[in-house]
This record gives structure tokens, sequence and C-alpha cells, in this order.
């Protein structure tokens, strides 16, 4: 697929008999084609792990300075996402490369291409796979926005000293001290909460992976291992929407999108997923200050209610 304004960004999917050299040797020639250096066997060990064709699939991301194959130079300020995992004996990679920000615009639409995959003997048989979500361009009116599932929700941006937020169909509480940051691209709101303490709405169309896979990749941001479904079933519930959704509380280092490290940190974050659209709630800061909030962000969650 090109994809960007102007077909910036390219997203492909390589099937390769006998695995094609194996998932960390694909994951390491792609970091070198961002000049980047191999995963030591530490970073390679806490990278995300997500459900794939009923096993654990690799989740990449990096930034740096793509050259690809017979280009002359690299060009700087490029992000590439992937997917990598094998199945009856091939080597399945799904990748994602172009600038860092078409990428971050691209990044929830390709975690849901992630979610659509399935092996063709079952699509085959699945009418609700190939079932088409979005109305085909020519169905719309000359200059109408591309229309997509996964298309975030747009930005709130409440008045100083407002008690009340709304935003992408969607209504909360803000809690007191917490103060609206400018808009940041895929967020609906994010607040400046105490010094070095953020917490931001993200409002996705459809169930955007899914809970597991949101929660494995937060965990894997901090450095921790992965859950497993019935973990993930068992983790305690907080109240969103009217509904139960789990509650993510982790410590350790967090790793951004940069691939910057911040020790001491932690993460609350919960998902309230349905087939009609998603929530996701996510609070990360230095640990001392995050876990005062925790009572704050369980408030805040439960404060949100449609519009």
């Amino acid at each position: 697929f090109s994809v960007g304004p102007n077909g910036e960004a390219e997203c492909y999917l390589s099937v390769l008999p006998g695995g094609g050299g194996g998932i960390r040797a694909n994951a390491d020639r792609w970091r070198g084609q961002m000049q980047l250096t191999p995963y030591t066997d530490e970073e390679f060990a806490a990278l995300t792990r997500i459900p794939v064709f009923e096993q654990q699939a690799l989740y990449i991301q990096f930034d740096g300075a793509y050259k690809g194959m017979g280009a002359a130079e690299p060009i700087p300020g490029y992000r590439l996402m992937g997917l990598l995992f094998e199945y009856e004996s091939h080597g399945v990679y799904l990748k994602f490369v172009g600038p860092a920000d078409v990428a971050t615009a691209e990044q929830n639409r390709f975690i849901q291409l992630i979610g659509s995959l399935q092996p063709a003997d079952h699509a085959a048989h699945d009418t609700a796979a190939v079932e088409p979500t979005v109305a085909p361009a020519e169905a719309l009116p000359a200059n109408h926005p591309p229309l997509d599932t996964a298309q975030a929700a747009p930005s709130a941006s409440p008045a100083a000293g407002a008690t009340e937020g709304k935003g992408g169909g969607y209504a909360w509480s803000i809690p007191a001290g917490w103060e609206a940051t400018p808009e940041r691209p895929m967020r609906l709101i994010t607040y400046r909460v105490a010094e070095g303490v953020e917490c931001y709405v993200t409002v996705l169309g459809g169930t955007a992976g899914g809970a597991a896979m949101n929660i494995n990749r937060w965990r894997g941001q901090m450095g921790a291992a992965q859950l497993s479904d019935a973990e993930i079933a068992q983790l305690p519930t907080i109240t969103v929407l009217g509904k139960p959704a789990p509650m993510v509380e982790v410590s350790g280092t967090y790793t951004d999108m940069q691939g910057a490290k911040t020790e001491g940190q932690m993460l609350l974050g919960t998902a309230a997923i349905s087939e009609t659209g998603s929530v996701f709630i996510r609070m990360t800061g230095p640990e001392g200050e995050v876990a005062g909030l925790k009572d704050a962000f369980t408030q805040f969650c439960a404060s949100f209610r449609a519009e």
C-alpha cells in the first residue's frame, strides 16, 4: 500500500517460505535500514508481543534515517513499524515505513490492519472478514475527508477553569488542578496533572486491536513482561462508560516512541473496548507522583459518558 498525502510512506506484507531467515534476523535487518544497531538480548526479550493467529507475534517500532534498497543516501526523520511472526513454516512480515509524522497519524490504522489478519482458509468462510467497513472513495462527495473506522476523534480543548470537558461525542469531569495542554496527534485530550505527569485520552473506531494487545503494548513500553489472556482477565477493573474495563498498573523504565528511556516511572491505564468505538485512557509519570494520583485517575475514567 502507498500511504500518506503524497504516497510518502508504504506498507507491505511479505510471506517467506522457511521463515525467511528468522524473526530476529529480519528485525535487526530492518534496524540496519534505519541506521540503528541490532537489538541486544535484553532489548529483544522486552519487545512487545501481541496475539496473531493464536500465537504471540513481535511488534516493533523505531525512528531513524531510512535507506531502502537502491537508495543513495539515508532519509532522516523516518519511522518503521513492523509485525513479525512465523506461521506454518513461513515467515510473515508486515512493515510500514515512512516519515515519522505520517507514521504517527497512521499508527492506529496500522494496528487495526494487524487485528484484521487471519489465515486465508478462515477468511474464505467468514463473510464478515471480507465485508468492507469503509465506504468506497467514489461514493463520497467531492473533497469529503476519507472515512476510516480508526480515525481519531476530534480534539477537545475545554476553556481554562472548566470543570467539564466535551469532545468526540463524549463528556467528562476534569479533576481539580488538571491543565489541558495543546492538541496532540491521535489524542482526544491531554492533561498536565503534576510535574512530569500527563494523562491523555484516545478514542478510536472499532476495537482498535482489543484490550489485550494495547495493554501488552503499554507494558512493553515499561519494560514489563507480557500478560496472557488469562492474566489480563484477572486484572482489577474500573467503570468506564458504565461498564467494567481492565485497570493496568505497572512501574519500570519507560521507553517513549523515540526510544528514550526514563527510569522510575509508573503507568496507569484502562481500555473500554466496543465494536462501535473504543476509549483508551492513560497516565504516566514519576512513580511517586502517579501512585498518589490513582484515585483521581479512577474518578476521571468513571466520569466518562457518551453525549
